[in-house]
């Protein structure tokens, strides 16, 4: 569609997850609060700290909600933005846990959703061969960038960078 309208557009990727076939946190989070009907206490490590939460309310009946909407219409939608301004900022290993923790108390998969994987290095490949979809780099693993040292912010973008002309 975007070479039939004469339109360019750029891809970012992110080398790690890419690499390793990982679901981005905000879609483990999606898929666990606002895909999944039912309700739960739950209570979720954050780092050393932890956070108790009431998951609660039909997510389908508010299908066009997102966490852009100026309304929090269930306690669910409530649990989706609180926790999501958390994972934002902790590290990934910490993240994984919480994520983790959250997926197993509301028995889900922890398999990443078919819908939500990230590009693979020959999707990227094929993309870039285009003349449409430029590719750019990410970071290595989509850190919270102003959350880390000017060493690992370096890191993360010119390693991303460096993957990326590396594979395509």
């Amino acid at each position: 569609i975007l070479g039939r309208h004469r339109l360019h557009a750029t891809v970012f990727a992110c080398s790690v997850i890419c690499d390793e076939q990982q679901e981005y946190w905000w879609d483990t989070l999606d898929r666990a609060l606002l895909r999944h009907a039912g309700s739960a206490n739950l209570e979720l490590p954050l780092g050393t700290t932890s956070m108790r939460l009431l998951v609660d309310g039909d997510p389908l009946a508010h299908p066009r909600w997102s966490v852009l909407s100026a309304e929090t219409p269930t306690s669910r939608h409530a649990a989706y933005r609180r926790l999501a301004g958390e994972l934002k900022g902790l590290a990934p290993d910490a993240r994984a846990a919480t994520l983790a923790a959250l997926l197993q108390q509301l028995g889900l998969d922890t398999a990443p959703a078919a819908d939500a994987r990230p590009l693979e290095r020959a999707e990227l490949r094929a993309l870039a061969r285009g003349d449409t979809i430029e590719v750019g780099a990410h970071g290595r693993t989509h850190p919270q960038l102003s959350s880390l040292p000017p060493d690992a912010q370096r890191e993360q973008v010119a390693g991303s960078r460096a993957d990326l002309e590396t594979w395509l």
